[in-house]
Order: C-alpha cells, then sequence, then structure tokens
C-alpha cells in the first residue's frame, strides 16, 4: 500500500543451534557463529525484498542484555555486536537497497557501555546508523540528548512501546 514505508526487523534470537545455550530461550551468540549470523541476517533481508517488501532497518538483536525467560533472547553485548557489525555492514552494502544498521534496542536505563564499545570501534560504527530505544525503564528524552551529543550524526529510534505502567508517555 505503501511503498515508502519504513520497515525495522529486529530478531530475538539466533537460531538454536548457533547459541551457547543451545536453545532459542538465553544464551549469546557462539563467536565461531558471527560471519554464519551475519550471513544469515542478510538471507533473511533478501528474502523478505523477494516478497516485495524492503526492510530498511534491522537491529542485531532485541533487547541483548535479557536473561533466559519463556519466549526467545540472545544476549550480546557491545563488543560482540560491533564484531557482527563489521562483518555484516559490507554485506549489506552490496544490496540493490539501502539496509541501515541501528544499534541497542533496549532500554535506555540499562545501556551501560554497549554503545561505547559499539560506536568507538571505527570500523563498525561507520556501519551504524543510529540507536534503537524502548519506552520503558529510564529517561528517553535524557537518553537522547546524551546521545546527540556524544554520538552526533547517528539517528535515534523508539522501536517499542507497550503502555502499562512502566512505560514512558
Amino acid at each position: 500500500i505503501n511503498p515508502n514505508i519504513n520497515i525495522i526487523a529486529v530478531p530475538w534470537s539466533a537460531p538454536a543451534w548457533m547459541k551457547t545455550s543451545g536453545s532459542l530461550l538465553g544464551g549469546s551468540l557462539e563467536e565461531k557463529y558471527e560471519g554464519t549470523f551475519a550471513d544469515y541476517l542478510v538471507k533473511f533481508v533478501k528474502e523478505y525484498k523477494k516478497h516485495g517488501i524492503n526492510i530498511t532497518h534491522l537491529s542485531l538483536v532485541n533487547e541483548p542484555f535479557v536473561p533466559i525467560l519463556k519466549y526467545p533472547t540472545m544476549q550480546m553485548d557491545g563488543l560482540q555486536a560491533a564484531s557482527i557489525v563489521k562483518k555484516l555492514g559490507p554485506k549489506l552494502e552490496r544490496l540493490d537497497h539501502q539496509v541501515k544498521i541501528l544499534g541497542w534496542d533496549h532500554n535506555v536505563n540499562n545501556v551501560g557501555t554497549y554503545l561505547e564499545e559499539l560506536y568507538e570501534d571505527e570500523e563498525a560504527s561507520k556501519y551504524v546508523a543510529g540507536t534503537a530505544y524502548h519506552g520503558y525503564g529510564g529517561d528517553y528524552t535524557e537518553a537522547c540528548l546524551i546521545d546527540s551529543e556524544i554520538y552526533p550524526g547517528k539517528e535515534l529510534f523508539l522501536t517499542e512501546i507497550t503502555e502499562h505502567s512502566g512505560s514512558n508517555d
């Protein structure tokens, strides 16, 4: 209906066989599969494109600091994110449409050193278009001001919010 719509894709987990837990629940990506995970994400984008859906933005994983829950999760720190981005970025650049990589994709209050580890890696940073935040747990407005001052030129996105007592307005 609207060919100009932005589609942000956010995986919750790599396939179980790529993870330390051997399960979709919990664990982290095994280092030896970082390149394979990058290929997996590119294939995902290509398959959607075959069906007329252009993914415009891609996060590496939803809520990268969440431990095992009753739904798929995968922990990932900023150092591993940077390593994957360096493998993924050049592959996305070769596609026939632009796909921007987003970093973080979780709450503003527990980002820790993730963004520093990701953005201060010069090679990785050049492939990351911006930061994705969720509207829970922390001061979104303050985080956006801090991010825009520390990482000028990076885009900011609010990618998830559900109305409940922990949501920011």
